[in-house]
């Protein structure tokens, strides 16, 4: 093929990744016109307010939280990035849901045409059909990349650092590390990937003076990016909050982010993702040939962030590509020197691999039987992973939802707003419930909202009070060593008492809940929707009771 035939193909096909990428989100997203998951209105909201509020140094919309006077975003740069989709959407149609979901959609996009770029990197072959394994992939992982979260913007981030360490673009890899810090508060997570690759040129006796320097760069670039940064210096305290008491060390009883999967349910949904790196591993091993340290860097990355994985649930997010990528570079004939057509110049056998082989066009006589079968059975290989692919996709599909009932959140919200005083304060009967709230309804204040351990850090009693009151599993006190001021009983009336509130909002999954507060009417009156004439006492979806500041009153 002639240069210019070439770079024509490799548009066309990067094109096809970019088009298979949003197609492949786009088709998951359609499934529902509200958002899966929950933190994706928390992060809409924010990127819609920025132009307002900007980077805002208190978050007067929680109240018993240790972000209500020293608030520290570990998401402001995703924010930002969002803030276009989100400030179109919301002009264009009212709503800014639907620009998160393109957003989506485009991030995904992005990784698929990076992910391409990289298989070309490594000298893949068929790399059509490693872009519909990706398809493939575990459905948690797109599950995950569908919740419009700062990962779905990480992990492309993550795939170019790969791509530019392998290129040996040390300059580059450090400004990316400063970007990626700013994008997602896990920047610690980013030098991973050129320490990977060091090690790998370090245990085959490669030249390992370049991947040395990048790994410094990577270091250097998250530092700085931790540093020069809108929220510094209270963002360190704030990472150390989140590694090792919102993440690594959080309480077993509250949220699912940072649980490890069940082994079987992990392994049911990694068998195509299993057979392939399996059967690659095979291959590489029976080559009988010298590994090269690209190729150890890819596997240390696979196993680092399958080992992340192993531990919680939130790492599915980045392991699978890594995974495929490991596995490609396992095909590539390592007795063989690739080179690139690419403008760049690509590095030889000590620094990583090329990306293309060039070949001429030779004169062929009728294929062979052979010959034939063999691609008569690549035929069916490509059309067995297809089959898996959608088959994969449409499962996830069914299973993306919102975590809540985001219709009558949204109408209750409403209600509240045009019901009450500005920044009157909400005790909801879960902590999870705060970003639809906070999305629709920014007239009010919350009691709790975005980790349990937020408000748990800093206030541990209340924290324990709101535990047995929004399960309803009073009577109750308080254990010992959290009473410092000497009251250890637990009642309903802490709501107004202790933590201020002058609604309660009730979610249909808490009927003991709505059936105590039902129960005091001298304290909590059904305001939403109204119990009516006669009474209907049966629980709706979502239900708002006002706080009656005189307990002894009488009800009309």
């Amino acid at each position: 093929m002639t240069p210019l035939a070439v770079k024509t193909h490799l548009r066309i096909e990067l094109a096809a990744a970019v088009l298979l990428g949003f197609a492949a989100m786009g088709a998951l997203q359609s499934g529902s016109a509200h958002l899966p998951g929950n933190d994706g209105y928390y992060h809409l909201r924010m990127a819609a307010l920025l132009p307002k509020i900007g980077f805002v140094q208190t978050f007067p919309w929680l109240r018993w939280t240790m972000l209500s006077d020293r608030f520290v975003s570990h998401h402001h740069g995703f924010h930002a990035l969002l803030a276009p989709f989100a400030w179109t959407s919301q002009r264009l149609l009212g709503d800014a849901v639907p620009g998160g979901k393109v957003a989506a959609a485009a991030a995904m996009a992005a990784t698929f045409a990076v992910f391409t770029i990289l298989l070309r990197e490594i000298g893949a072959r068929h790399r059509i059909l490693w872009l519909l394994l990706l398809c493939a992939a575990p459905w948690h992982f797109w599950l995950r990349m569908a919740y419009v979260r700062a990962p779905m913007a990480a992990l492309p981030l993550l795939l170019l650092a790969t791509l530019w360490t392998i290129r040996g673009r040390t300059l580059a890899v450090g400004l990316l590390a400063f970007f990626f810090t700013q994008v997602y508060g896990g920047g610690v997570m980013f030098p991973l990937v050129p320490v990977a690759f060091l090690a790998g040129h370090w245990l085959v006796g490669e030249p390992s003076g370049k991947p040395a320097i990048q790994s410094f760069a990577a270091m250097l670039g998250v530092a700085a990016g931790l540093v020069v940064n809108p929220y510094f210096p209270a963002n360190f305290a704030f990472l150390r909050t989140q590694l090792f008491e919102t993440g690594l060390g959080a309480a077993s009883d509250v949220g699912t982010e940072w649980k490890s999967f069940d082994a079987w349910f992990l392994f049911s949904m990694s068998v195509p993702l299993a057979i392939v790196w399996g059967w690659s591993l095979i291959r590489r091993l029976r080559a009988g040939v010298s590994a090269r340290g690209v190729e150890i860097g890819l596997l240390i990355l696979n196993a680092a962030f399958f080992v992340l994985t192993l531990k919680a649930r939130r790492f599915v997010e980045y392991w699978p590509p890594f995974a495929l990528l490991n596995a490609a570079v396992f095909l590539v004939k390592p007795n063989i020197v690739l080179r690139s057509t690419a403008p760049h110049p690509i590095p030889t056998a000590g620094e990583g691999v090329g990306v293309i082989v060039e070949t001429k066009d030779i004169p062929r006589g009728p294929a062979s039987p052979l010959e034939s079968s063999a691609v008569l059975l690549r035929g069916l290989v490509a059309g067995a992973i297809l089959v898996v692919a959608v088959a994969n996709l449409r499962w996830t599909r069914s299973e993306l939802r919102p975590s809540n009932d985001v219709t009558a959140i949204r109408d209750a919200m409403s209600y509240l707003a045009n019901h009450s005083q500005v920044g009157s304060l909400v005790f909801t009967d879960d902590w999870d419930i705060f970003p639809t709230c906070f999305y629709y309804n920014q007239h009010n204040t919350y009691a709790v909202g975005l980790d349990p351990e937020f408000t748990r850090v800093r206030y541990p009693a209340l924290w324990e009070r709101y535990r047995k009151i929004t399960r309803a599993e009073l009577p109750a006190n308080l254990p010992s060593h959290l009473a410092d001021d000497g009251e250890r009983k637990i009642a309903y009336d802490d709501i107004a008492t202790v933590f201020g509130a002058r609604y309660v909002l009730v979610e249909s999954d808490h009927p003991a809940l709505y059936r105590a507060l039902l129960s005091r009417p001298q304290r909590f009156t059904r305001i939403y929707p109204p119990l009516g004439d006669p009474p209907n006492p049966t629980q709706p979806p979502m239900t708002l009771f006002e706080i009656s500041a005189d307990p002894d009153r009488k009800v009309p």
